[in-house]
Order: structure tokens, then sequence, then C-alpha cells
């Protein structure tokens, strides 16, 4: 075997005692490294009788051989002692008893070989076949495969026949060993979860489109709850061993579990061509051995179209003095135009004057891949209008607007490949963790500002310190659809004046990342109305309300469906259903006072696990009235420390059989006007009860299905058939029923679930 010519590190160690030692470094220029780069250092110390050696500031990936010789004398010949695995820096060395040793260590100039790819195409067959094998090797003298193969140097490529799903392994060799890598050819179909694994797309979602040069930003679940979380590390864990993302049944990129956050996993595609795409993520288990496949998703790249102008960044824009921007296309063929980013930003400059007007246009590379830095950051006291848009594969955009400036942002699509850093973590304070909003709008304009009939695929929106916007809108159009990752809307800073109506957020939320937010509502109370949403999934669906939230749909609740911060909230004629709610299902945290809590439904659906339904926490007081809880497997329904946290409650039905011995108060007490007698579950009697979520993303995402037949959907289920104990017998008359939706004498609050079109 040869060896680098120049000597690297040499230490003499004479063995005098288990505990005297002497060491000799000789620090030497190691060929091919940067005048720059530190030299290797070779660090000796004594452990249970054994010398610890260690190799500082070595080359990465390198192969060292080890040698050692019992004298000075150069005739004696160095003999080989260990020849280290690439990124090999620590090792142990015994001496022998009573001797003198003299120890050095030298780079190899070659390199265990590396298998740069090894895919069988295709990745699945429907039933038995042949797959064609595909590799690309450097550095090997010898090439083989298993299953009967055999050698295969000097080919890249292998058809093979299989039976059933096979595991190929393809074996590099040269003078210094061997390196493996597998292909897996699946026959047949894959379940997408089995004993509590699964395997999810998080984004993107079937049916969305995409501009050329066709780059897609791909996140997914794996999760392996027989793996512990925070293990190896934390941050890590709970995951699949590795997961392969499948293009036209085509594995175009892996990812190692070791790699994964918890047990989401991620990929960026880039350059797909123009036509239908379907996606799949392959998931790889051990302990013991699985496969599993997700389901299909189906994506569009768009065809270059003809554009009626086409500005080209060649360096930042910064819009200055009266200069403006106003590109303003049709919605004609050829009539739409488009900006090419080309990795640059558009930004305003000073007391800047100008108009800036984007109507119909195709942006495309504003900014940096997981930069963090602001594609577009535009600062105005003109009207303001963004419309018709396509946001492909930029970065966050911020808009802050003056004075008494208009805004209408409308009918944009911010698509899921935006550029801003996704991760563990939910906001900027996490350094390479961290996660960004899509959006963030600014400023003191106390104009109408508009934020209406967008689709939003990844990051949140965040409103900050600012007033008069409307979030969402009175008819079908105007809702805003929010479906991805890290999606919501985040209100800060005393935002105020602010309705948000009629919207879809899922924040798409298999758990792994942490801190999964959907609407953060700034516990501002200030004419704040949040109404007629549907709010979908994450850690806690709903947080810092004090404001008025009414005839909304809370589904899914992770640790928590909401949480109420505020003094004077009122909650009222909502529907919560489903998900874990481990910690609880509402939470009144943080000691608001006179939350009024009115005529909701609160429905586990068999799924809930967690304590109680309602928490009324500290020294929080609180109205609890005509409300229904059921299907819970909660101990107690209505949790609280003391007698005075409750200000009036009564009205109220129960209906949890299945949590066997339970309480529905803490304090086991029973209001005169709860719906049967102490602690009794009575059936509510509802039109169509299902655990069933009955919601399709790539419909709503398409607005082929909207917010407000989603609310008239689970209106139809959660009406009480004639009969029914809820009719009638809520708080204060006039026909108030028991819980969200009512029946029997029209009640005039009763509006979860009538909305015109």
């Amino acid at each position: 075997m040869s060896v680098n010519s120049i000597q690297i590190i040499k230490a003499r160690f004479p063995r005098l005692s288990p505990v005297l030692c002497f060491l000799l470094l000789f620090l030497v220029a190691v060929a091919g490294r940067a005048q720059s780069d530190p030299p290797p250092v070779l660090k000796m110390g004594w452990l249970s009788n054994q010398l610890q050696v260690s190799i500082l500031n070595a080359p990465t990936g390198r192969v060292y051989q080890i040698q050692r010789r019992s004298s000075l004398d150069n005739s004696t010949n160095w003999t080989p002692y260990l020849l280290t695995v690439p990124g090999q820096t620590n090792f142990t060395v015994t001496p022998q008893t009573n001797s003198r040793q003299f120890f050095r260590a030298f780079l190899v100039p070659q390199s265990l070989p590396q298998i740069l790819s090894f895919t069988a195409s295709p990745a699945t067959l429907p039933t038995n076949g042949t797959v064609t094998l595909h590799w690309s090797v450097a550095g090997a003298t010898a090439v083989s495969l298993n299953n009967g193969i055999g050698d295969v140097t000097g080919a890249t490529s292998r058809v093979a026949s299989v039976t059933g799903t096979r595991t190929f392994t393809l074996t590099a060799s040269n003078s210094l060993g061997f390196v493996t890598n597998q292909a897996t050819v699946v026959v047949g179909s894959l379940p997408a979860e089995d004993s509590g694994r699964f395997v999810s797309f998080v984004s993107p979602i079937g049916g969305q489109h995409f501009l050329p040069p066709g780059f897609v930003r791909v996140f997914a679940a794996a999760k392996d709850p027989a793996v512990d979380t925070n293990f190896p590390i934390d941050g890590k864990g709970g995951n699949a061993a590795r997961v392969q993302f499948i293009v036209d049944n085509e594995v175009v990129a892996e990812m190692d579990g070791l790699d994964a956050e918890y047990w989401v996993f991620h990929a960026a595609l880039t350059n797909l061509p123009p036509g239908a795409h379907v996606l799949r993520v392959r998931a790889f288990y051990d302990s013991p051995s699985e496969i599993l496949d997700s389901d299909p998703v189906t994506i569009t790249v768009d065809a270059p179209p003809t554009y009626a102008q086409v500005l080209n960044l060649t360096q930042d824009l910064v819009l200055s003095g009266s200069q403006s921007l106003q590109m303003a296309g049709t919605n004609t063929p050829g009539g739409r135009v488009r900006i090419n980013g080309n990795g640059f930003r558009i930004r305003t400059s000073g007391t800047w004057t100008g108009h800036f007007t984007l109507r119909y246009a195709d942006v495309v590379g504003l900014g940096k891949l997981n930069d963090g830095l602001l594609a577009m950051d535009v600062t105005t006291t003109a009207p303001l209008t963004f419309e018709n848009c396509n946001l492909d594969g930029c970065g966050k955009l911020a808009f802050t607007v003056n004075g008494t400036a208009t805004a209408s942002i409308s009918s944009n699509e911010f698509r899921c490949n935006t550029l801003v850093p996704l991760s563990q973590y939910p906001d900027e304070t996490y350094g390479d963790l961290s996660s960004y909003p899509a959006l963030q709008l600014l400023g003191d304009s106390t104009g109408q500002k508009l934020y209406r009939a967008n689709n939003m695929g990844a990051g949140w929106l965040r409103l900050t310190g600012v007033s008069h916007w409307t979030i969402g809108g009175d008819t079908d159009a105007d809702g805003n659809v929010f479906i991805g990752p890290r999606v919501g809307i985040m209100l800060e800073n005393g935002s105020d004046h602010i309705t948000v109506r009629r919207n879809y957020s899922r924040h798409v939320y298999f758990g792994g990342w942490s801190q999964g937010n959907n609407f953060e509502l700034g516990a501002s109370d200030d004419n704040v109305l949040v109404e007629h949403n549907v709010v979908r999934d994450s850690s806690w669906a709903v947080r810092d309300v004090a404001c008025e939230f009414r005839y909304n749909l809370v589904l899914g609740a992770g640790h928590q469906w909401m949480w109420i911060t505020g003094n004077n909230a009122f909650v009222h004629h909502n529907i919560f259903a489903g998900g874990d709610a481990d910690v609880t299902g509402i939470w009144l945290i943080y000691s608001p006072q006179n939350v009024r809590f009115y005529n909701n439904t609160i429905d586990g659906l068999n799924q809930t696990a967690g304590p109680s339904a309602l928490n009324v926490d500290e020294a929080a007081t609180a109205d609890v009235q005509s409300c229904a809880f059921l299907n819970m497997h909660s101990p107690v329904m209505v949790d609280f420390p003391g007698a005075t946290n409750l200000i009036n409650v009564g009205h109220n039905s129960f209906y949890n059989p299945q949590a066997g011995s339970l309480q529905n108060y803490a304090d086991n007490s029973h209001p005169a006007t709860d719906i049967g007698g102490l602690n009794a579950q009575v059936n509510p009697a509802y039109t169509n009860p299902t655990n069933a979520v009955g919601i399709d993303d790539v419909a709503v995402w398409a607005r082929t299905t909207t917010t407000r037949q989603i609310l008239e959907l689970y209106r139809a289920r959660y009406t009480p058939k004639p009969g029914s104990p809820l009719i009638d017998a809520g708080h204060g008359g006039n026909g108030n029923d028991i819980g969200a939706v009512g029946a029997g004498v029209a009640s005039p609050d009763d509006q979860f679930g009538i909305l015109a079109p």
C-alpha cells in the first residue's frame, strides 16, 4: 500500500510504566491543504492502560495509516499498525510492555471508493418484472451486485428480474476497502401506515401548480414510535431510518434519518419539466425492517407562457424618490407580466414617494433559499395594489403601509415553494432552526386595507402593530386559503380594528417540528373580530384569544384547541372537534378575567386523551353556559381550582360514556339547569354524528369547496334532532339551544354555518 511521502505527525512513546510517558510531537504541513488551514496534530493520553489517540485538524473524510517502530534508528523499518476509516480521528493504541515505541501518521493519498448514485428504475412495479439498476462510482477497482448478479466492474447499469419487492446492494472496492449502497424496487402497493408507523406528505398537496424552471420544496413526515425522541441527540429521533423522494416513479432524492428534524424530512427538487408529475415519499424502517409508501400527490409544472412584459433583475431593484414600480398585466392569453428575480430583491429607500402596483404578474426567484432576508420590502404612504400575482420560489415579503393609504392584497398565490426558512422552531429567533412568515404587514395606516382571496402554501401571514385590515371578507370568493407547513395568521403588537372572516387555515402538522401554531391572535381585544373560519390542526389551533371569537370550526387539538388569555374574551357558537388535546381542550391560561364561554360544542370524536375538556386556570374567572361536551376520554370535563373561578355556570350538557367514572365539574357540583342529574351523561341526539373530518384539501385549495360549504356541513352534523334535550334549553331563553347549532325556536345568535355565497 502506498502512502503520502510527506510525514504528517510523529510521536515517541517510551513505555516505562502505566502512568509515565514521554510525548514528542512533530507538526508537518499536509499535502493538499491550504496554507491557512491549521496543521494536523497527533494528540495522546492515557486511559485504562491504553493510549487514546486523536488526530486534530484532520482533512475531512480522508484515511490515515498509523505506523510504529521501536527504534529511532532510520535503518529500522516502520511497520503498519492501524488503517483508519474515512473520517475516523480517534483510535486506541495498546502499548507493548516495557518497550520504547514511536508512532507516526500518514495521510493516504487514495480514498475509499465513492458511490455517487445508485437507483432502481422504476422504483415501483405493479407486478413481477424487470428493473434497470443505474449507478455512478468513483475510485473503485471492482464493482459488484448481490442477488446473484456478481461482478459488474466497468458497467454503469444492469437489467435485473425481480419477483417481489427486492433490495439490491452495490459494492465498490479498492485497495483500501469497500463501500456499499442500496436500491430497492417495490413490487405491488404498500400502505402508508402500519402499527403506529406512518409516512405522509406535509407539502405540496395535490393540484398545486408551479412555474418553470420547476422548483418544488417537499416536506414529509415519516414517524416510527418505536424510536425514542431526542435519540441519539436532542432534535432527532422518532423517525424512519431514511426516506426517498420519488417523482414519476423514479427516486430523485434521499434523506437519512440522522439528518431529519425528528420525523420531518425534506428535499428541494429542481428543474422539473413542464407537465403533471406524481410525487411519493417512501420510508424505510429498521427493527423490524419495513417499507411504507405515502399516498401519491400530483402536481403540475405549467408550460412556459407568453408574457406581455418581462423584467429581469441583474441587481437589487431599489425604488427611490418618485420612482414607481407599476406592472399591470391582464387576465388574457399572453397578457400576464413576469419578474425574474434571479436571486435579487426589490425594496424601497428613504422617503420614497412612488407607487407600487403589481397585477397579473408571475414573480419568480426573488431572494435566496433559506437566507431569511426580505425578498420584497416596500414602505409607502400611497395606495398599494398587489393582485392576481403568483409568487413562485420567492423569499419573505413585507409591506409597510403608513398614513391614510389603502391597500389591496388580493387573489394572489403564495406558493409552497417559498424560499423562506421552514424548520424545527416557530419563529425567527432560533438560528438555523428558525421559521419565517411568507408575508408581513406593517405600518400605521388608518385607511381600509384588504387581504382577501389569497392562497398561501407555506409560512404564515403576520400583522404587526397594524389597524383596519380585513383578512377575508363577506363572500366565498373573499376567503383566504392557508394550507401547508407553518401556515396561519398571526396578530402581534396590539393590532386593532382587525376582522378575520371566512378563511380556511390548515397547518399540515404531524408533530415532529416544535410548537405548531395556526391562529395566533395576540391577546388583542380592541375591535378584533374572528368569525366564520375553519382552523385546522397544529399544537394549539387558536391561541392568545382576548377578542370575540364566534361561529368558527376548530379541528384537531394537538395540545389544545384554544388558549384564552385576555380579559373579557367572548368565545361563543363555535365547534371544537377531534385531535389529542393531551394537555386540555380549551385552556383559560394566565388568569384572564370575565371570560364568556357560551354555546360551544366540544366534541372529542373519541380521540382526545387529555385530563379535561375545559381548564379554567388559577385566578381566571369565567361564565361557562350552554355548552355541549361529548365524546371525550377526559376524567373531568370542566376543571377549575376553586369555587370563585366560575361566575355563572349552567345549561350545559355532557355525553362522555366512554370516559367511565368521571366528573362533569372538578368540584363534583351540579348546576340545576344542566341536562340530567349529577354527572349525568345524556345523548344530545345530533342529526349526523360522525368521526370523519370530511374535508378535501385539494378541493379547498382549488376553491371548488369553500369555507361556507364546510361550515354548512358541520351545521348539518350538529343540528339537534327533534326531541333532542338540547333544543331551547340554553341560557337566556329566546330560543337559545345548548351548543353551537340550534333547532326549534329561531334564535338571532344561532348563526354557525349560516352564510350567503
